[in-house]
């Protein structure tokens, strides 16, 4: 008897040891399994960014409800229904159009963003942090992968424990030459981690986080906690959630977006006329742009804190500043990205930029065709007419530009 009852224990245990994962690989083919079997679900999620500066914070918390349609030929996410905190705004995905419900002046904008990753593509390009929150592996629908395996080839498998339970984590580390330094501080090379921690007896995603530090102290990092996802009633139906018969009873209106064509998204050009729009100057005045300057032109700089290549371009641009201020032209940083301008001032001042930065509104970048930083407008202040312009940042643009303005003064 005594002999019989090892012999079970110890086939209870092999059988025990056969079912738990014993890699990486193993953990991601039953994270999918699991996420793929669910068909309908509800779960609540918090997110975290801090770009390249710790002034540049980004947080959100939103829950979902999805309703999945494996097998039926369509997008590669779940239909869903999704909030945002502090938000008056629902947003729908029904399976052809994106569409969002705004409660307070009764507009329901949709868009139509065909299939074939149709909506993952546009909330990743369009909105990413929209798209952080709604966590594209949980609404994943099958024959799609939820996770991808080769993404995950080189990924470490250990057990952790968070807030007294315990989890297991994947982590995977990747060296890349850092080609641009953005500050002196900059390491030679950026260190970039990828960390998911999964609940080990139902294979749902905790958290996933990541990060990449230049060795200057303010690592870039993203981190998404999930809570357990949880089941919805038998009954409920996507349909129940959004019901625009009788949205429209209620006095609700409709309005389609579009995508912009390229034509729509020409960026800043010359011969473009630059409006005298309202700048918040370092007095904290609001002034128009042309109101203060007594320069034959002016060189606009637009940047953001968080945007690299911006930071990369700043030396030359305070170099350009220092070198043709008493000629003849102005120079002048502009972000319309800025919660906190203060901030950003600190930070040009810890690095030795002295020329004037500035601060205006969202609606004006659109006005001005700003669609990538930095981007760089020479503006002649008698016609108030671009005659110079340049997006991006290469090791050339510095003497490009004095080029530029030397031919300008001649």
């Amino acid at each position: 008897m005594h002999y019989t009852t090892t012999i079970l224990l110890l086939l209870f245990a092999l059988l025990h040891l056969h079912a738990q994962p014993q890699n990486a690989k193993d953990v991601i083919d039953l994270v999918n399994q699991h996420l793929i079997s669910i068909e309908k679900g509800t779960y609540s999620v918090d997110y975290r960014k801090v770009d390249l500066f710790e002034t540049d914070t980004v947080k959100n918390s939103g829950k979902v409800q999805f309703f999945k349609r494996n097998g039926v030929i369509g997008d590669s996410i779940a239909r869903f229904s999704f909030t945002v905190s502090d938000e008056n705004v629902h947003h729908f995905f029904d399976g052809t159009s994106y569409i969002t419900l705004n409660q307070n002046n009764k507009i329901i904008n949709y868009l139509l963003v065909g299939q074939k990753k149709g909506i993952e593509d546009y909330i990743s390009h369009y909105n990413t942090a929209r798209s952080k929150l709604l966590s594209v592996p949980i609404l994943t629908n099958s024959p799609y992968t939820p996770i991808s395996p080769k993404k995950w080839a080189n990924a470490v498998m250990e057990h952790s424990i968070l807030e007294g339970k315990q989890y297991i984590r994947l982590y995977q580390q990747s060296k890349y030459k850092i080609q641009m330094k953005l500050t002196p501080k900059d390491a030679d090379s950026t260190i970039y981690t990828e960390e998911m921690l999964i609940d080990p007896v139902n294979y749902d995603i905790q958290r996933l986080r990541s990060w990449a530090d230049r060795g200057t102290g303010n690592p870039q990092f993203s981190e998404i906690n999930y809570s357990p996802i949880r089941a919805l009633t038998d009954t409920l139906v996507f349909e129940d959630l959004y019901q625009p018969e009788v949205l429209i009873a209620q006095g609700y209106s409709f309005q389609e977006n579009k995508i912009p064509t390229k034509a729509e998204t020409k960026m800043i050009a010359v011969g473009d006329s630059i409006p005298n729009f309202k700048l918040l100057y370092p007095t904290n005045d609001s002034l128009p742009l042309f109101s203060q300057s007594n320069h034959r032109y002016l060189l606009l700089d637009f940047w953001y804190l968080g945007c690299g290549p911006c930071i990369a371009a700043m030396p030359s641009i305070n170099h350009i500043y220092q070198t043709y201020s008493s000629r003849g032209i102005g120079v002048v940083g502009i972000s319309f990205k800025e919660r906190d301008p203060e901030k950003a001032r600190q930070f040009a001042y810890k690095y030795g930029y002295t020329y004037p930065l500035l601060f205006g509104d969202r609606p004006i970048e659109q006005q001005l065709k700003i669609y990538s930083y930095p981007t760089i407008a020479i503006i002649d202040c008698k016609t108030c007419k671009v005659v110079y312009a340049h997006s991006g940042y290469s090791e050339m643009m510095e003497s490009e530009i004095m080029g530029v303005l030397d031919g300008l003064l001649k």
